[in-house]
């Protein structure tokens, strides 16, 4: 595959996987919500194996380090804080299940965020 195509495929995906979260929270199919990402993820890497040439170089390795740092440094408490801000608003949060896939997806890129930043550790 060219990279050319990887990176329409990518749009694509992206486009599918916001479809597809819209979907599931206009439908209230949370589960399937909190279950997309994960996959998505998945056929991403799975892509990215199949690019035949150079996707980046060691510049464009620093930058998304750099860009994924500052993301994660506005994203995360956001992230974090949602649930407990959504939780005063609604006095019955802990039994909505909107309450649940905010706490889900906080725990989920937290997770995500700790697995990979363990990965690239060890790999230095």
């Amino acid at each position: 595959m060219s990279i050319k195509n990887f990176r329409y495929l990518v749009i694509l995906l992206s486009v599918i996987m916001g479809i597809g979260i819209g979907w599931a929270t206009a439908s209230g199919a949370y589960l399937f919500g909190l279950l997309i990402v994960p996959i998505f993820i998945g056929l991403s890497v799975f892509l990215k194996s199949q690019v035949r040439g150079v996707l980046a170089d060691e510049r464009q390795y620093r930058i998304q380090e750099k860009a994924a740092g500052f993301t994660i440094r506005i994203f995360g408490p956001v992230v974090g804080i949602a649930p407990l801000i959504y939780l005063m608003i609604n006095e019955d949060a802990a039994s909505s299940p909107e309450y649940w896939l905010l706490v889900g997806m906080a725990l989920f890129f937290i997770l995500l965020y700790d697995l990979a930043n363990l990965y690239y550790r060890s790999k230095m």
